[in-house]
């Protein structure tokens, strides 16, 4: 998932996370005192933060490139209207 992220491929992500949840899902609730299990789920809870992050960034830049496009836009039908 972190490199789907990475080279922004986001449809894949959306399919390897459909195909993640299923799996935790099955593995929850665990026995905490098992000290593997948890190393394991700090480290996809650390991935997972990281994910988060990413996306919102992207999320943010595609908003910022809406914006633009629709200020273009606003600017090119008031230029067309003169």
């Amino acid at each position: 998932m972190q490199q789907k992220a990475d080279t922004e491929s986001w449809d894949e992500l959306i399919d390897l996370e459909q195909q993640r949840q299923p799996l935790l899902d099955s593995i929850f609730p665990i026995e905490y005192s098992d000290n593997k299990f948890r190393i394991v789920l700090e480290k996809i809870i650390e991935i997972n933060k990281q994910l988060e992050q990413q996306c919102l960034q992207a999320k943010g830049e595609v908003q910022q490139q809406l914006q633009n496009i629709n200020g273009s836009k606003k600017a090119l039908t008031a230029y067309q209207l003169k």
